[in-house]
């Protein structure tokens, strides 16, 4: 079926009926949303296609905050939205659903740059005012816009698999769970609200932010990064806006190259979260610090082993947390090092190397590292602990009893 409406209204509207498929569709030019169903359960459309449009796209959505269920959207393209009005949110929408897809689909505005609001996204699932949505897949979709590909809002799981992300804009997404698998990222930013998400096996060019897309407060419960191809986009891999427990990078490539500040995870708050870094490959054209720390940006604790680099890792620079915990023994843990093939690891606090302040030490596998002068009654101390004596500037070893310098003697 072609619809043509000549800068008329809505092309098809549904309203209040159950069980409705659209298939086949051809419908262009709506002053308004091209094709929309309001408060239907049980909606499909399928090789549905909408251009110059005015407002949106194809939209299903609920009414009166009361959820709908089971929405879909399949095989369909939204492309050259109408140039004559700048409103208008999606062109592609499930809003307020409990169960649905988007899958097989094509949506890029085309007449970005100009005429569409900064709230625009090629495709938005689930925002707040439509109820509350859970359940969604996302799945072999083709997003162009540059300025919000992907938002999604929903309060129950996501699955984001196979689709190809290219209009260099940004992707958005919440939710109590989130699978990201086997994506392509071409993004200004990744902006990740999910209380556990799991990025894995995606090529990712682009930023990640951990944030809180309606800034209330939430605290984020775990986000795992690993079997990527991460090449980064910008000064920074990961920017961290928002409380969190445990954040996982694991079995990554990581290519960070012409970029001004080398540094891959930059918090920005007082956070109490800690950081695991394990098992990645770092490509580098020079010294690479995995995480920047500052006045307004710390982390609960670090725990890294077995990365690879081209370059030193420098990982952790910057004012030191006032309260740097590792479990109950304020330990940094540093394991495996010998895996870093031409460069070194560099532990530095102030541009000071192994400048642990308090009673806050480092080890690597078996040996323990400190400022002796910080350890004031070495109490729990192996044998082999190794230590710093700034007094004469040498490297010592805890014996069980004592301190002494490569000679044996007592310092």
């Amino acid at each position: 079926m072609d619809i043509n409406e000549k800068y008329g209204g809505i092309g098809i509207y549904v309203n209040l009926i159950d069980n409705v498929s659209i298939e086949n569709c051809r419908i262009k030019n709506t002053l308004d949303t091209a094709t929309k169903t309001d408060g239907c359960n049980n909606v499909t459309y399928m090789n549905c296609s909408c251009s110059f449009f005015g407002k949106d796209g194809i939209k299903i959505q609920s009414v009166n905050n009361t959820p709908i269920r089971n929405s879909h959207i399949i095989n369909c393209s939204s492309t050259d939205k109408f140039e004559g009005r700048p409103d208008g949110k999606s062109g592609l929408g499930i809003l307020g659903t409990w169960s649905g897809s988007v899958c097989g689909c094509v949506s890029d505005a085309k007449n970005k740059d100009i005429y569409v609001s900064k709230n625009w996204s090629d495709l938005r699932i689930g925002t707040l005012g439509y109820g509350n949505s859970r359940t969604i897949k996302i799945s072999n979709n083709m997003l162009l816009c540059n300025s919000v590909e992907l938002y999604i809002s929903i309060t129950g799981s996501l699955l984001i698999e196979n689709n190809y992300f290219g209009g260099k804009g940004m992707i958005n997404f919440s939710g109590k769970s989130a699978i990201v698998t086997n994506n392509t990222f071409y993004n200004k930013l990744i902006s990740i609200s999910s209380e556990v998400c799991l990025l894995s096996d995606n090529y990712i060019n682009s930023v990640m932010e951990i944030n809180d897309l309606y800034d209330v407060g939430r605290t984020i419960k775990s986000v795992f990064v690993k079997n990527n191809f991460i090449e980064c986009l910008d000064d920074m891999l990961l920017n961290i806006r928002i409380g969190f427990k445990s954040v996982y990078f694991d079995n990554n490539y990581i290519s960070h190259k012409d970029n001004t500040n080398k540094y891959l995870i930059r918090p920005r708050k007082q956070l109490n979260g800690i950081v695991f870094f394990n098992n990645n490959t770092i490509d580098s054209d020079n010294d690479i610090t995995v995480i920047s720390l500052g006045s307004s940006g710390q982390v609960g604790g670090f725990v890294a082993y077995r990365n690879i680099s081209n370059f030193n890792i420098v990982f952790f620079q910057g004012q030191w947390p006032s309260e740097f915990v590792y479990k109950t023994d304020d330990t940094i843990i540093v394991e495996n090092l010998s895996y870093v093939y031409k460069g070194n690891i560099v532990y530095t606090c102030d541009g000071k190397y192994l400048a642990l302040g308090g009673n806050k030490y480092a080890r690597i596998n078996d040996y323990y590292f400190t400022d002796i002068a910080n350890m004031k009654t070495n109490e729990n101390l192996k044998d082999g602990f190794i230590g710093i004596d700034k007094t004469t500037n040498k490297v010592v070893w805890w014996n069980g009893t004592n301190w002494v310098d490569a000679t044996g003697a007592t310092v």
